[in-house]
């Protein structure tokens, strides 16, 4: 009997172009400022059904839920998958991540979230989310966006180092600047 190794390059052959799963970490109860990273849509392995995903990352606790959900700048998903009430599901987290109401939302805002430029990454969100039991008897967790967090509130009341660690320098300071400069009375007294 020998001890023949296989050759390596017929073994990692399809090693450049191999596509690396990385394992999933989806929303758990607590409520919570986070980052918008990205926003994707595709297609489930399994079920083949479409879903889109809000990838976050965690900014700041709130409400003393600390230890019941993720640690501050852990990464996970918001994943909303094709369904009866996928559309009023994807209308409602841009109707509280907006802060707009439910007749300002259309697909074409749907469409534009997932495109490549990304207009929402960067945006930080407070995001409050609970576990009910369905009528199928399952856990599901129910996410509420509750508004975008300006750059003002988030400098105050987010650690500096979880700051630095998540944008660019000056990122927010510029932000929190254009948000001002927007809020301030024209010559005419209009903000």
């Amino acid at each position: 009997m020998t001890n023949a190794k296989p050759d390596p390059r017929i073994m990692f052959a399809g090693v450049t172009e191999a596509k690396v799963r990385v394992p999933a970490n989806y929303i758990r109860p607590g409520h919570i400022i986070a980052k918008i990273r990205r926003v994707e849509r595709g297609i489930t392995r399994a079920a083949k059904k479409p879903f889109i995903v809000f990838e976050m990352t965690v900014l700041k606790h709130l409400g003393g839920e600390s230890g019941q959900g993720h640690r501050i700048g852990e990464d996970f998903g918001h994943m909303i998958v094709e369904n009866d009430s996928f559309a009023s599901n994807v209308k409602g987290a841009l109707m509280g991540i907006l802060g707009v109401s439910e007749s300002e939302i259309s697909a074409q805002d749907a469409i534009e979230i997932c495109a490549e430029d990304q207009p929402l990454a960067n945006t930080i969100v407070e995001v409050k989310s609970h576990t009910i039991l369905t009528k199928a008897g399952e856990d599901f967790t129910v996410v509420n966006y509750l508004g975008e967090v300006p750059a003002s509130r988030a400098l105050l009341t987010i650690d500096p180092q979880v700051l630095e660690a998540n944008f660019a320098d000056g990122y927010l300071q510029a932000l929190a600047a254009n948000e001002a400069a927007a809020a301030e009375p024209d010559q005419e007294g209009n903000a």
